[in-house]
This record gives C-alpha cells, structure tokens and sequence, in this order.
C-alpha cells in the first residue's frame, strides 16, 4: 500500500493497492486518517489507484492521479 496526497494542491489523497495472493478478492478499505471507508474488488495480482477528497468521496484514478472518463 502507498498513501500521498496528490501533487495538484487540490488536498486530496491517493492510496494505492494491490492484490498479492494471486486471487480475486473483495476488500473493504478504511482509510482513518481521511475518515473514509469503500469496498472494491480486486482481480488477481490488480493494482488500483483510489483518489479520496477532504470530504471522504472516494474515486478509482489512474496511475497519474487524473481520473478516467
């Protein structure tokens, strides 16, 4: 797991996860320091990139912070 907030001086952060025992899975993610909570699910060995705000919203970004359309 990784955990920054973003470059853009907007505030918010970005973790990043991955699966690590070759299995598809479906976690829940508690983020304490940001007040946020979210379920993903994750394919084998899948890496995700999750942009959370200063209000706790929580969207899958890709590995250079945008967010996909």
């Amino acid at each position: 797991m990784s955990f920054k907030f973003c470059e853009d001086g907007s505030g918010d952060a970005v973790i990043r996860l991955r699966e690590t025992e070759g299995k598809a899975v479906k976690v829940a993610i508690v983020c304490d320091i940001l007040d946020a909570g979210f379920w993903s699910d994750f394919n084998k060995f899948e890496i995700k990139t999750f942009r959370i705000n200063k209000e706790g919203y929580v969207k899958e970004t890709n590995f250079l912070e945008g967010i996909p359309e």
